[in-house]
């Protein structure tokens, strides 16, 4: 508590206060704020790598895990389990030799399937996908729009703005759709 100074013959009074400006104090809460920590560094390189039946799981040395539909690569959808199983890490590259595929932790952020060679998109020729289409062929394979969207890789909630028409699928998505109907699986 400040002490007051009382001389004879005056009125007690409080000793004068140091000036100082509202941007001092701004500076002053400023600087004693806590230190953010550091963003994490990003490092896209290979940790490991799983095939299941159904994904492709890459674990980044960041810390991050990866995962994509089997269905993105053609290649490995036509191979047998042993083929899938027998694969080589790289530095940011998985590669399968039995196959002759090769899958980097890049492309699987990006979403980028591997294209299968013959059409000018280098992927097979799809069909118009309308509303009533998705619906009868998630339908007539048994599944629900959870399954579905898993056999897809995309969200359940994409699967029900297909089939409202709120969306269209990609040209991505309508080639999966179409080798879906054709055959009953993912190519």
């Amino acid at each position: 508590m400040p002490t007051v100074e009382k001389t004879p013959g005056s009125e007690a009074r409080l000793p004068e206060a140091p000036a100082y400006s509202v941007q001092d104090e701004a500076l002053r809460r400023f600087r004693s704020r806590p230190t953010p920590p550091s963003a994490p560094a990003v490092d896209e390189r290979l940790r490991g790598v799983e095939v299941t039946a159904e994904h492709i799981v890459m674990h980044l040395r960041d810390g991050r895990t990866i995962g994509v539909p089997l269905s993105w690569s053609w290649r490995l959808m036509e191979a047998t389990e042993d083929e899938r199983q027998d694969f080589e890490i790289g530095e940011y590259v998985v590669h399968w030799p039995a196959v002759d595929e090769d899958l980097s932790a890049s492309g699987a952020l990006r979403g980028t399937p591997a294209p299968r060679p013959g059409s000018a998109s280098g992927a097979p020729e799809s069909r118009a996908w309308a509303p009533p289409a998705i619906k009868r062929l998630r339908e007539r394979l048994g599944l629900t729009q959870g399954r579905f969207a898993e056999q897809l890789g995309v969200r359940q909630a994409t699967i029900s703005d297909w089939e409202t028409g709120r969306t269209e699928p990609s040209p991505m998505a309508a080639r999966l759709l179409s080798a879906l109907a054709d055959t009953g699986r993912m190519r």
